[in-house]
């Protein structure tokens, strides 16, 4: 090659049949695909170079010209290549002993199978083809000129250099996403967003394969959630449309009480279920992704003469927990400064806004006062979130997952506040259950047409007005060229490059978009939880949302978005604990509100209300406790097959430790050890 361009020298591995699963979107000329900077410059082609530098390392690559200055490497890679990069980067896989190791190309049928019977999950074969293109690197001895496209100028490269970092710099490389499988998709499709009549049933399997563990997660979650909604569903609208008489009265504290066990034996259940998905899909609960090197992950001096050695990591172990302490103090120092200025500044104005919102009562400046309030609530989460970020960098997480959790618990009390701070003034300082039953149902039935035709129709009106905008600079440019302006039809994948991302609202498109999908079940939660005794009815509303949220949510991805980035994970995060929280906080919030409603006269008073107020909330604190330790996390064919793995392990250990000490040593080594 005349560029050099390659991976560590490697040479090219033999091509097969392989689909293509990323595209990297680079510039082009305009004029015919003539680079006029080439010819000014006798440089060779930076495109044509990277395609080489693919090709060089093993991958398949097919290029397809775009209509407008774009041009589309759609790039694919043969197993073995996905092996040997999964090789190099030490990727840790279960073998059929229940060891987890770094993966070996030569001993691939040692590795445990994914559900789908291939070797590698969606995620692994994303990162090992990522990393891949990423290490492209420059491997001439003396500096080269490559021509860019787009009279973009041209771009000297020297042994060493990162080409597609390079490019990306110099803007030849726009952009790299996933590609759909056309085939996959359509079967998808079939079996998931338009199954109207499978209710909450759902193809997670092929989900897990097609889309990774973290879309899979959020939509095992949403179904299971939308299951256990049928119960207080079904119990609240008995409870609100059948006349009780005399025993209506009874009917906000029992149900108050029935919704908060509900939602602790909902959690503990799920955990369970979560549980039974990572045994279903093989996954490692201790790595949620890549991450980043650790003083404990630094490698051991390897011993001249047995295997007793101390590992490397007890040495500066005085360093660590200071390091560790050092941690803990900053991460709660940054949570304090988000929640203390966010209770600070944001809690008052939207106290201040309920407070204007409701004196206006039926004037028409009502609804000037609620729009202006939206463009104000948008800037507020936009300051909030870009302070949290702020924050973030300041710390150091040990994986991307890690880092995107410490973002949600600072966000998430910003949403908190923006919904339901006019819940607690109608609830508690107003005292008006009837304006708080038509807020309840005005929020919740409003946000779900909005967000349902919003999550559907937006990235629709997306890709039309993309679509659109490159069929006009196309026309434009056959004008200016004077050649006929018909109307030519883009490629796949260059339709697939026009439609949106599936990133998340906060973040500049750092974050995956599950952060608004659970946001939305996590305010919808604590809805049903908060306020079950003043608005019984509120569940039922919730589970008609969510059938239609699995359909919408489903259709979004499979059909109006590009794939995601596939990301690994063992459960839903952060956003467990943030369930777990809310369901606290309808503990005090339910108690609270048995007071407001048995107190039509406002006589109550703190001596003995308060005392039966106390023991009404730790009896349902102790009950909450109660559940969820009588409901075991782990099922018992989930612990039966760990305890077999664990057996299985001891006796490879055993054998590998009785043998001779050089061999010993080295099978450790081999299992990772």
């Amino acid at each position: 090659m005349a560029t050099g361009l390659a991976r560590f020298g490697e040479k090219p591995f033999a091509h097969e049949a392989v689909e293509p699963e990323i595209a990297i979107v680079c510039a082009a000329d305009r004029q015919n695909g003539n680079n006029y900077e080439m010819r000014r410059v006798g440089a060779e082609d930076a495109i044509d170079a990277l395609v080489q530098g693919l090709e060089a390392a093993g991958l398949k690559v097919d290029r397809v010209m775009g209509r407008n200055a774009e041009q589309f490497l759609k790039v694919g890679a043969p197993l073995e290549v996905i092996g040997r990069e999964a090789e190099r980067l030490k990727l840790t896989k279960l073998t059929n002993l229940g060891i987890d190791t770094h993966f070996s190309w030569d001993l691939r049928d040692s590795f445990v199978p994914q559900p789908d019977g291939a070797l590698f999950s969606r995620t692994e074969r994303y990162q090992c083809l990522e990393s891949i293109i990423e290490s492209i690197e420059a491997k001439t001895s003396s500096p080269t000129v490559l021509a860019l496209p787009g009279g973009k100028g041209h771009l000297e490269i020297t042994r060493g250099t990162k080409a597609v970092a390079a490019l990306r710099e110099k803007g030849a490389v726009t952009d790299i996403f996933p590609l759909h499988n056309e085939s996959q998709r359509q079967e998808l499709v079939r079996h998931w967003p338009f199954n109207f009549l499978g209710g909450t049933k759902q193809p997670l399997d092929d989900i897990y394969s097609y889309f990774g563990l973290k879309v899979a997660m959020y939509f095992a979650f949403l179904g299971y959630y939308t299951t256990w909604l049928v119960f207080p569903a079904v119990a609240g609208a008995l409870l609100h449309f059948v006349d009780l008489r005399s025993w209506n009265s009874l009917v906000p504290p029992l149900f108050a009480m029935v919704v908060v066990m509900w939602a602790v034996a909902f959690l503990a259940f799920w955990k369970r279920y979560n549980t039974e998905l990572q045994a279903r899909w093989e996954v490692n609960i201790e790595q949620d992704e890549v991450h980043t090197t650790q003083p404990w992950d630094e490698p051991t001096n390897e011993p001249s003469h047995g295997i007793a050695q101390r590992p490397a990591v007890d040495g500066p172990s005085r360093a660590l927990q200071r390091e560790e302490w050092k941690d803990r103090l900053l991460t709660m120092k940054n949570n304090l400064v988000a929640v203390g200025g966010i209770f600070l500044l944001q809690a008052p104005y939207e106290m201040l806004f309920v407070y204007c919102f409701h004196a206006l009562g039926g004037s028409p400046f009502k609804y000037v006062l609620l729009g202006a309030n939206s463009g104000i609530a948008g800037q507020i989460t936009k300051l909030g979130s870009s302070v949290a970020m702020r924050l973030n960098k300041t710390q150091t997480f040990v994986s991307k997952e890690q880092e995107a959790d410490a973002l949600v618990y600072k966000t998430f009390v910003i949403y908190f506040l923006q919904s339901f701070m006019g819940f607690f003034y109608y609830a508690f300082y107003i005292r008006d259950f009837s304006m708080l039953r038509s807020y309840l149902f005005s929020r919740l039935f409003t946000n779900a047409i909005i967000q349902n035709i919003t999550e559907v129709g937006v990235p629709i009106f997306t890709f039309y007005m993309s679509e659109r905008k490159a069929r006009q600079e196309e026309q434009a440019e056959k004008r200016e060229t004077k050649e006929k302006a018909s109307r030519s039809s883009a490629s796949r994948v260059e339709r697939e490059s026009h439609m949106p991302a599936y990133v998340a609202s906060i973040g500049g498109g750092a974050y995956d978009g599950t952060f608004d999908d659970f946001l939305e079940l996590a305010l919808q939660f604590g809805v049903v939880t908060m306020f079950a005794g003043a608005f019984p009815l509120v569940a039922l509303f919730a589970l008609v949302n969510n059938l239609a949220e699995i359909r919408s949510d489903s259709f979004k991805l499979a059909c109006t978005m590009r794939r995601p980035v596939p990301h690994r994970v063992a459960s839903i995060g952060a956003w467990l604990n943030i369930f777990q929280y809310l369901g606290v906080i309808a503990i005090v919030s339910n108690c609270l509100l048995l007071v407001v409603i048995y107190d039509e006269q406002k006589t109550w008073r703190i001596d003995p209300g308060l005392l039966v107020l106390l023991i009404v909330e730790h009896l349902l604190l102790l009950a909450r406790n109660s559940l969820a330790w009588f409901i075991p996390p782990v099922p018992a064919w989930v612990q039966a097959k760990r305890e077999r793995r664990r057996r299985i392990q001891q006796s490879y250990l055993h054998q590998s430790l009785s043998g001779p000490k050089d061999q010993a040593y080295e099978k450790l080594r081999l299992a990772g050890a």
